[in-house]
């Protein structure tokens, strides 16, 4: 049995401080390789134009800007090896024990969720 809720906007949830800490403890990025990736993150900001009508420049607190090879590299240590709109939960159920392999299934659906939120990511159920 496959269960696949999808990341939702996963690129646009990133928390930056989040990622840096990561980087550092998980990956043992530092020094000008760490400067460098939080100045890539740092103070980016973003506006809708639609003709010769553009809105108010917003600053991006979160997110990995999108379109670069740098990007996906980013996004895949922060969700430690999970990928965008390809995270599948896999679990054997038995056939003589649904009630219980149900359970477990709920729980382990449940802790994931919570460590998506946790995290600054959000899961679409839907997908």
């Amino acid at each position: 049995m496959l269960i696949g809720p999808r990341l939702s906007a996963a690129f646009d949830t990133v928390c930056h401080e989040t990622l840096l800490q990561w980087l550092q403890t998980e990956f043992d990025v530092s020094g000008t390789a760490l400067l460098w990736i939080r100045s890539y993150l740092t103070d980016r900001m973003q506006f809708v134009k639609l003709g010769q009508h553009k809105s108010t420049e917003t600053k991006l607190e979160v997110g990995i800007p999108q379109g670069s090879v740098l990007g996906p590299l980013l996004f895949a240590v922060y969700c430690h090896h999970q990928y965008a709109d390809n995270t599948q939960l896999h679990l054997a159920l038995h056939s003589d024990n649904t009630a219980n392999d149900l359970s477990v299934l709920i729980a382990c659906t449940a802790d994931i969720k919570l460590w998506f939120m946790q995290n600054g990511l959000k899961l679409n159920s839907d997908k």
